[in-house]
């Protein structure tokens, strides 16, 4: 291709590139009266949990709190007006029209009001055009419609989500005296081409939004690989100290040797720059034991598959710039005398790595902005604008079983959709013939039509189409997340199997893990598909499964990894995988692609290509994705093949479905089964 050729931003056109600056949503928001120094501000950047971290604060603020919140979250689920809500509902429709129409007179340079105040006479002439980006008029748009509800319904508090980096995103546009909190969620590579191609650049890029004299938050970043791969072999365990208390890291070198390199290195630049703007730091912590594989805990209520985990909260004190002229300590952090870790509510959590950092890290936020004290938001005389809100903060977590209770409950009732979400999908109940080649079964499975259930666990019911189909959905779309809700996934089969095989003697099990999947172009497909189909955990579980289900003969995809006496357990797992593309355009986001299902499938088949016996097909649409993949039974039960009655031995085999690597093969989901948003979260 000719270096001269046309991009696909050239034929979209300016409105459509992204072009990180911040001179247009500047003068965009002062057109509009500045909205952004109206409400106090929680800005929260990173790579991964952004979207779910700013949900529980919400739901924390909201119904332990008690107070009004506006969260801006992007990308949206369905439509444009999702990205903003006001205590936890989508704006309403009046408010979003006027903040729209109000956005796109203030970008086109035409005559308007010049305050938000209805009784104002005051216009402002007109002025050139600006021609801002869609997601600097959608930022723009939401903090108008924020400031535009009454007096009454609005926000307290808002809550940012970071578009793309930090420095120079469109929502890096609040006084340092608003910002109650900048967070730094879990840092990992991705687009490399705007932000930087080693871990300090992206860093740095999203370090950005931390104020001068400001707070901020980073979220635990320790890596999967060294918490949590392996369950923890004891090789592992001598070099990372996994309950380290992080406020007690002082040093890189230290660091490195407790958290890894990887983490070690995020956390100094994030530390750099916050002490360039002698900011305040807190580390937030994550106990990651509660993630090993050899500790299986009670499945969830809201799928037989999913497991929790008991989790002890716990507060690091807030860090402040060191003021020695020693060479040993110039550019490091202390606590005050006194401040240490302080132990939080116990709370039983979500046993997956996105849900704790989140979740806790929003604990940490709240705690530290509770008990600032905030130099950069003092007035002239000295007194704390939002001190009333720091008050309602530090009583809604003090410790007693009442803000306990309300901490537990606002965790348990929140709410973001296509992020590790379990779903049933109503299929059709006429489901058209699938053609033979696309399910060759072995001749175990041919007997369906005699099979019961047999798992305790879930519920009685036929494996035909008019039952639900149940799905982890689970918008994962870079190998970091992917590495996590593969870890997750193991750790819903590993559990349940153990459950299965202690409740009913079962000599073999059969698991098709079935996957629907869409990823967009430019993203690292390789490394999200290596991730998504690493079957080592299952490998090496045979030690942890031993515990449970004596001898353990694990094969996966027709592969064997294990031998097994004639007593043993022999646990089959095999992927079935639905290649699809996400729809478009993407609203507000025309520069969006999906790979194409071809390239996809090669890339899945050049993944798998070890493995023996996977099925992989190209559909047109997640609805026929699917109708295919609910061949292979609920997703939920599992169910008897045949019985050896004089050894009193079950044969089993079950599904488990997945959908995934896209947020808007998620939005997909959704618009085709609008039943799954029937809570009116949408």
């Amino acid at each position: 291709m000719s270096s001269t050729a046309p991009t696909l931003a050239d034929a979209l056109g300016p409105a459509h590139n992204i072009d990180l600056t911040l001179d247009r949503i500047q003068q965009l928001l002062g057109r509009l009266g500045s909205p952004q120094n109206a409400i106090p501000v929680i800005h929260v950047a990173g790579t991964n949990s952004k979207g779910s971290t700013t949900a529980y604060l919400d739901s924390l603020l909201l119904n332990a709190i008690g107070l009004r919140t506006g969260r801006f979250n992007s990308p949206h689920l369905i439509q444009e007006q999702d990205c903003c809500r006001v205590c936890g509902k989508v704006v309403r429709d009046d408010v979003w029209r006027e903040a729209r129409k109000r956005v796109q007179a203030a970008d086109e340079g035409l005559p308007m009001r010049a305050s938000d105040k209805e009784e104002s006479t005051s216009f402002m002439e007109e002025q050139p055009p600006l021609r801002c980006t869609s997601f600097e008029k959608l930022t723009a748009q939401a903090l108008s419609a924020f400031v535009l509800l009454p007096e009454a319904e609005r926000p307290e508090v808002l809550l940012i989500e970071v578009g793309l980096g930090g420095r120079l995103d469109a929502t890096n546009v609040f006084p340092a005296q608003n910002v109650l909190a900048s967070v730094i969620c879990p840092i990992d590579l991705d687009h490399q081409t705007f932000l930087g191609n080693t871990l300090r650049d992206i860093t740095k890029e999203k370090a950005g939004i931390i104020k001068s004299r400001g707070l901020v938050v980073v979220a635990d970043q320790r890596r999967a690989s060294v918490n949590d791969s392996a369950a923890s072999s004891s090789s592992s365990s001598l070099q990372y100290n996994t309950d380290v208390p992080l406020d007690s890291l002082r040093h890189v070198q230290a660091e490195r040797s407790q958290i890894g390199v990887e983490a070690a290195e995020i956390l100094d630049s994030v530390r750099e720059v916050a002490f360039m703007v002698g900011a305040r730091l807190v580390k937030s912590y994550v106990p990651w034991q509660a993630l090993q594989a050899t500790s299986f805990s009670q499945s969830s209520s809201s799928s037989p598959w999913s497991t929790s985990t008991w989790v002890n909260a716990r507060y690091a004190p807030i860090l402040w710039p060191s003021s020695s002229t020693s060479a040993s300590y110039a550019g490091t952090y202390a606590s005050r005398a006194g401040d240490t870790l302080i132990s939080g509510p116990s709370l039983h959590l979500p046993r997956i790595r996105p849900a704790l950092v989140s979740i806790l890290t929003a604990l940490q936020t709240l705690w530290a902005v509770a008990r600032d004290e905030t130099p950069s938001g003092l007035g002239q005389d000295g007194s704390d604008p939002f001190e009333e809100l720091r008050l309602k903060m530090a009583w809604a977590l003090r410790d007693d079983r009442d803000a306990t209770d309300a901490i537990r409950w606002a965790l348990n009732g929140t709410k973001w959709h296509g992020r590790c979400e379990w779903v049933d999908v109503e299929l059709p109940t006429t489901v058209p013939d699938v053609p033979a080649e696309l399910g060759k079964a072995d001749e175990q499975t041919r007997e369906d039509s005699e099979a019961m259930p047999v798992d305790t666990l879930s519920q009685t019911g036929s494996t035909s189409s008019a039952v639900p189909l149940h799905l982890l959905v689970d918008g994962a779309h870079n190998p970091s997340a992917a590495h996590a809700l593969r870890a997750y996934i193991d750790q819903c089969i590993l559990s349940r199997v153990a459950t299965l095989r202690r409740d009913k003697p079962t000599s073999e099990i059969y698991l098709a893990i079935n996957w629907i999947l869409s990823i967009s172009e430019g993203k690292d497909v390789s490394g999200l598909l290596g991730a998504l189909f690493d079957d080592s955990r299952l490998r090496g579980a045979e030690d942890a499964l031993s515990r449970s289900l004596a001898d353990t003969h694990i094969t996966t995809s027709g592969a064997d990894f294990s031998s097994a006496s004639d007593s043993a357990v022999t646990f089959r797992v095999k992927h079935r995988i639905a290649v699809t593309s996400f729809s478009t355009p993407v609203e507000g986001m025309p520069w969006v692609r999906p790979l194409s299902a071809q390239d996809l499938s090669s890339a899945v088949h050049s993944t798998l290509s070890s493995g023996e016996g996977a099925e992989i097909e190209c559909f047109a649409t997640v609805q026929e994705a699917c109708t295919w993949i609910s061949q292979e039974g609920d997703g939920k039960t599992f169910v008897e093949l045949n019985k050896d009655e004089s050894q009193g031995m079950s044969r089993c085999k079950a599904s488990f479905n997945i959908l995934a690597g896209s947020l808007y093969l998620v939005s997909d989901l959704y618009r085709a089964f609008p039943h799954l948003l029937a809570d009116g979260s949408s």
